[in-house]
């Protein structure tokens, strides 16, 4: 929960150090203050985030794609999915152009599922 100065309760950041940056995504050490006064480090990496899609046909089948996978040197079947990397794009049209790109697909109608940030859910809004 953040306090009314913007603070998430009330632990500051001291510094955020780059570690490495790549294209769209860059490993980085943040130093946070705890309100006790106690210094801890966190490393992680930071990206403009990503879109997945589920597409369902009008058939009821969902669209998957395999594409090699560098990470587990190898192939895998998934749903079409990419990274935010157009600056100030909307992420609904990052979704369209990650299925066209894709699967070769466009869809009529989107409905957002939600989305996820720092391991907590949030519910799309009404």
């Amino acid at each position: 929960m953040s306090r009314s100065d913007g603070t998430p309760g009330g632990f500051r950041t001291e510094s955020l150090h780059t570690v490495h940056d790549w294209t769209y995504s860059r490993l980085v050490t943040r130093t946070v203050v705890a309100p006790s006064g106690d210094r801890f480090s966190r490393t992680y990496v930071d990206s403009p985030g990503a879109v997945a899609v589920v597409a369902v046909t009008p058939d009821d089948r969902i669209i998957l794609v395999d594409q090699y996978r560098a990470t587990v040197d190898g192939w895998v079947t998934e749903i079409p999915a990419g990274m935010r990397d157009v600056e100030g794009e909307d992420p609904l049209l990052t979704a369209q152009r990650e299925l066209a790109e894709e699967a070769g697909f466009t869809a009529t109608e989107w409905q957002s599922l939600g989305s996820a940030h720092g391991g907590r859910l949030h519910a799309p809004r009404a």
